[in-house]
């Protein structure tokens, strides 16, 4: 889950931009509405990763039989990132500064829950780690070619920039995951399979 949603964070914020016109930028939705909506979108993308680790891990206290943990982890740490959302939403960053509240909310109930589980389930966090890592950098750098891809069509209508820099980032997936190895990878490949 982690690989799949790091790579989707990278792409959406690498391709924010175009997305956002392609589907959006239409009758009084003009293009510097699209720019605002984009960089938001590229904050929010970022938590894509957090959102589904938190989801996942409370699931861990659910199968225990325990609701209330991962409620009163996500209600404490909403309560403390309040002056995190005053402060960014009121900086110069505006909107997009509400959107950064919003990731690094989530990005710190999904570690604290983590954490919280770890210490009634003996995790394996190391080998979380060294996944997480792994599908950083796969992600990172397929991301990068599919950002230069991007450019590259920069004169091109938005859906043709959209899919161009999709299939370089798929390649580059592929390619990068098996040069790594990464196991990632093959079970996400033998899932998309089955379905």
């Amino acid at each position: 889950v982690m690989f799949a949603t790091l790579a989707a964070s990278v792409w959406m914020a690498v391709t924010s931009q175009p997305i956002v016109a392609l589907f959006y930028e239409r009758g009084l939705f003009d293009s510097a509405d699209t720019t605002h909506c984009a960089s938001a979108l590229l904050f929010l993308a970022l938590g894509i990763s957090a959102w589904a680790m938190q989801a996942l891990v409370a699931r861990g206290f659910y199968a225990m039989q325990d609701t209330w943990s991962p409620m009163i982890i996500a209600s404490s740490v909403t309560a403390l990132a309040i002056p995190v959302y005053w402060q960014l939403a009121n900086s110069p960053m505006k909107h997009n500064g509400l959107a950064l509240a919003t990731t690094i909310g989530v990005a710190t109930t999904a570690l604290v829950t983590l954490f919280m589980l770890h210490r009634k389930l003996p995790l394996q966090l190391g080998q979380l780690a060294v996944s997480i890592l792994r599908s950083s950098l796969v992600a990172a750098s397929a991301g990068a070619l599919s950002w230069v891809a991007l450019n590259h069509g920069s004169n091109s209508a938005d859906w043709v920039r959209v899919l161009l820099s999709f299939g370089v980032f798929v390649v580059t997936t592929a390619v990068l995951s098996a040069v790594t190895r990464a196991p990632e990878f093959r079970t996400l490949v033998r899932w998309a399979l089955r379905r």
